[in-house]
């Protein structure tokens, strides 16, 4: 009797699938002034290679259709209505597809999408942005503020020195040449009219160019008064 074995042979095929950066979420919602200038992020994960990034713009209203294409093409700027205004950084900072707008007006406020293309998938994030109309009052009040606020700096310090100056003059003009040890003790005579014949009593002799306000004090009363020699 003879045994016939059959052999069977199972292959298994191991399919690898690669995938390539996905966009990861962020902000959602972005408000911005109508004049300055908004970065609408968008961030690659993991960092990429080389992929290829569409930027799409859908008014209020209107269609969607692509505005801007990283990196950086002949056509880089496929949609006139931001001609001048766009610019990527993705080139300094790998993995990076963020989109600058500058300059914004109304008219920019929408859904803006970011795509980044692979083999076969496409990963995006859509980031809805409203454009304020901005105050023009505060903004040129903020503006002259700016510009007046060294003007007034300079113009405080000027005050403020001729203030010490005054108060220093002011103490000058009251000293005499000489330090009086008790300055004026006593005054014997109220009618002369230079300090030299007002007899006064000092430690030292006054000279005609002292000047200042002194105490006087007659001989014989006892309520003083005051006298500018």
């Amino acid at each position: 009797m003879k045994c016939h074995v059959e052999r069977s042979f199972f292959v298994v095929a191991l399919v690898v699938i690669s995938y390539g950066p996905a966009v990861t979420r962020g902000i959602d919602n972005l408000a911005v002034a109508e004049g300055k200038s908004v970065t609408i992020n968008c961030t690659l994960s993991p960092k990429p290679g080389t992929p290829f990034i569409v930027w799409s713009w859908k008014p209020e209203g209107e269609q969607r259709r692509e505005i801007f294409v990283c990196p950086k093409t002949p056509k880089e700027v496929v949609d006139n209505h931001f001609s001048g205004r766009l610019s990527c950084p993705g080139d300094a900072f790998p993995g990076n597809a963020s989109l600058v707008i500058s300059s914004v007006t109304k008219q920019d406020s929408g859904v803006f999408y970011c795509c980044v293309l692979n083999s076969g998938s496409t990963s995006c994030h859509d980031v809805q942005v409203n454009i304020k109309e901005g105050n023009k009052h505060t903004e040129n009040a903020l503006y002259l503020l700016e510009v007046l606020m060294p003007i007034i700096f300079l113009f405080s310090i000027m005050v403020i020195v001729f203030s010490i100056g005054s108060a220093i003059l002011k103490i000058k003009t009251c000293l005499t040449r000489r330090n009086f040890k008790k300055s004026i003790r006593n005054c014997l005579s109220s009618d002369a009219e230079t300090p030299e014949e007002e007899n006064m009593i000092t430690d030292e002799p006054m000279d005609p160019n002292d000047s200042c306000v002194f105490f006087v004090e007659p001989s014989g009363e006892k309520n003083g008064f005051e006298k500018e020699i």
